[in-house]
């Protein structure tokens, strides 16, 4: 989306364009188109709805814009529902000084616009003409798609891989096996401690019989 006002003197415009990797960006630029020098500029750059209701302004406040320069309108927010919203803005200038003359209250209102909301819901990206800043006569979405796949297998290829075993059947089932060995274990070492008691009871019981026919028989 690209709108923009202007007189002999000013101009602003608004871009919003859409890339599929970094998502939505609003780019508001003023423009000197004035034969010289402006030395200042005091206005504010408001949003409106359809219903005419102004839904967000932005204070604009310049000193020394140069021949054919642009001034880049940073301080503002870009995630805030009027810039995805606003039907139309106005560009007011309650001052603007060249190196000559002096002009006060110009209202530049742009045309209105339209919301379709299709890179909100489709961000694929279907059209690029550019290498870098260089235009071509070719479509260049697909090499550019292949490449930066490419580019993710070589990095996946060359760097250091991890392997772990995270498929749960298996965990769980080595989880019972170690809890099976536990149980085993203390089963056996009860069973044996069971079978040493026994044997010095028989042992003891022994003793007591031979002790009790050696008192007898005397």
């Amino acid at each position: 989306m690209h709108i923009e006002v202007d007189n002999d003197i000013v101009g602003l415009e608004i871009k919003e364009y859409y890339t599929r990797y970094t998502g939505k960006h609003v780019d508001i630029r003023v423009k000197n188109l004035y034969h010289g020098s402006i030395v200042s500029i005091k206005g504010t750059l408001n949003f409106y709805t359809y219903e005419n209701d102004r839904i967000y302004s932005i204070p604009i406040e310049i000193d020394n814009l140069f021949l054919k320069q642009n001034y880049k309108v940073s301080d503002f927010n870009p995630k805030h529902r009027a810039i995805n919203s606003f039907a139309y803005y106005e560009f007011y200038i309650k001052e603007l000084k060249t190196e000559t003359n002096s002009f006060k209250d110009i209202r530049l209102v742009s045309r209105r616009i339209i919301h379709t909301w299709f890179y909100e819901l489709n961000m694929k990206q279907f059209s690029d003409h550019f290498i870098g800043k260089l235009k071509v006569r070719y479509n260049l979405v697909w090499l550019k798609e292949k490449r930066i796949r490419i580019r993710s297998w070589i990095r996946f290829f060359c760097s250091k891989q991890v392997y772990r075993v995270e498929h749960k059947p298996v965990v769980e089932f080595f989880e019972l096996m170690f809890r099976i060995a536990k149980i085993t274990m203390l089963v056996v070492f009860f069973i044996l401690v069971l079978l040493g008691l026994m044997f010095v009871i028989y042992d003891l019981s022994s003793m007591i019989i031979e002790i009790t026919k050696l008192l007898i028989s005397k």
